[in-house]
């Protein structure tokens, strides 16, 4: 009988643990230095989760969402990162294929991912950055390593939705984790690997990034007013077939720290070059882009190789050693079968050379060709932008600028929907839609 009993009682515990789960233990609160709300984020994500706008998170550690599920994060948010000292692993947030983040920001209340160190101590790599992986076209099946997700990502849905980031800022994330070979765990601040065209991504900011700033990785979305202020490395750098068209990109470098392999535009189709589909064919449609006002022998502003097969439009490069450099036989005869195109673009301010190539290619003759409607202003004033490298820069030209016009594009790639036709050349006409919800000076604001 005793046995008995002893048999039923373990059968009621067993019952009472299963049909009672121990539930998770609730995430880390605290209070910051202002005695507010703060909340260590968890990983991993595996149901739907909402950030509220009146407390501070953490992000101390990668932190994964998965399983389908959604992000959303209320506009005004802040979001800090740091090193977890105890795994010497840093914050990053990362959205897998299937889950999706909604961070809808406006422009009084950006939503705002920073470091978690106080003010004026912040620096470039305090945090890892925001990784964001969909199931939209990739000319590389086996993928896991060409993101610090290490994970696959890519599939056929070219309209695939990951989400939305609008009205976001990035700041001070980026760098070199671990050395490890043969892969480093190197974090950009934003990367978007096989990312659809149903995801929305405008208004974006990245300042002070430790590596590239916006890099697509294959993909096929489509964005509008992107920010590159002060990052050391690439701020827009597009590789393994990415499709997509990003219209009104302004870059900014950080005159007082020029670095090496800093371009302010890079494509590729992928390292070695090959004719793997799809082929990186991206549009970039009225960018600025200002580079380094120095004759360091440093990078290309705009730097084509490995057979990419971008268009460049409406735009302006600004400063930089060397102005636009193809690289390599693939990529000059993409250009001369019309596959890679500059039309309608402004080079001015460049230290040592325009244009160069290092292929059997006469590139500053096809650059001239009278239809594509490209110009080479050496002197800077006359562009009109004579205040673009001060310490409180302005980015509207003159009106007697001329980039106010010279917008006609014959390539067919201008006929795409997603486009806006404007007369102006440039990120810019009389409207600067950086103004209300970017920093100019992070360091210097109370978070």
């Amino acid at each position: 009988m005793l046995k008995l009993l002893t048999k039923l009682l373990i059968c009621l515990i067993l019952y009472s643990s299963c049909s009672n789960p121990v539930p998770p233990p609730p995430p880390p609160v605290g209070t910051d230095e202002s005695g507010r709300t703060t909340e260590t984020l968890q990983t991993p994500i595996k149901s739907n989760l909402t950030l509220k706008s009146n407390i501070i998170y953490i992000l101390d550690k990668p932190v994964i969402v998965e399983n389908n599920s959604t992000l959303t994060i209320e506009p005004g948010t802040v979001i800090k990162g740091s090193e977890n000292t105890s795994t010497k692993t840093k914050g990053a947030l990362i959205i897998k294929p299937g889950s999706k983040i909604i961070a809808e920001g406006t422009i009084d209340k950006p939503i705002i991912f920073t470091s978690n160190k106080p003010k004026g101590k912040r620096g470039r790599g305090d945090w890892a950055g925001i990784v964001i992986l969909g199931n939209a076209p990739v000319n590389l099946q086996t993928n896991e390593n060409l993101t610090t997700a290490r994970t696959t990502f890519g599939g056929t849905n070219s309209a695939d939705n990951s989400g939305i980031l609008q009205y976001v800022r990035i700041e001070f994330a980026g760098g070199i984790e671990a050395q490890t070979a043969p892969n480093p765990t190197k974090w950009n601040a934003l990367t978007l690997g096989g990312v659809g065209s149903g995801t929305k991504i405008n208004y974006v900011q990245i300042s002070d990034c430790d590596e590239d700033a916006f890099e697509f990785i294959g993909g096929t979305v489509n964005c509008k007013y992107l920010y590159s202020l002060r990052n050391r490395l690439t701020d827009f750098k597009t590789s393994f077939g990415y499709n997509g068209v990003v219209q009104y990109a302004f870059s900014h470098k950080a005159q007082s720290t020029p670095t090496a392999s800093a371009n302010c535009l890079l494509s590729e189709n992928d390292f070695g070059g090959s004719f793997n589909t799809p082929i990186t064919s991206p549009t970039f449609v009225n960018c600025t882009f200002v580079g380094y006002n120095t004759n360091v022998n440093l990078s290309n502003a705009v730097y084509l190789k490995n057979n990419t097969r971008l268009a460049l439009l409406n735009s302006v490069v600004i400063g930089h050693n060397h102005s636009i450099f193809l690289d390599g036989p693939e990529t000059t005869s993409n250009a001369g079968a019309g596959q890679l195109e500059i039309q309608g673009c402004v080079i001015s301010n460049w230290q040592k050379d325009s244009l160069i190539t290092n292929a059997s290619f006469n590139i500053e003759t096809w650059y001239k060709k009278v239809d594509f409607g490209n110009a080479l202003i050496k002197n800077l004033n006359s562009l009109g932008l004579e205040n673009i490298y001060s310490t409180n820069p302005e980015y509207l030209p003159s009106v007697s600028s001329p980039l106010k016009t010279g917008s006609n594009i014959q390539s067919l790639r201008y006929g795409n929907p997603l486009i806006e036709k404007v007369d102006y050349r440039g990120a810019f006409d009389v409207l600067d839609w950086t103004q209300g919800w970017t920093s100019f000076q992070p360091n210097e604001l109370d978070y």
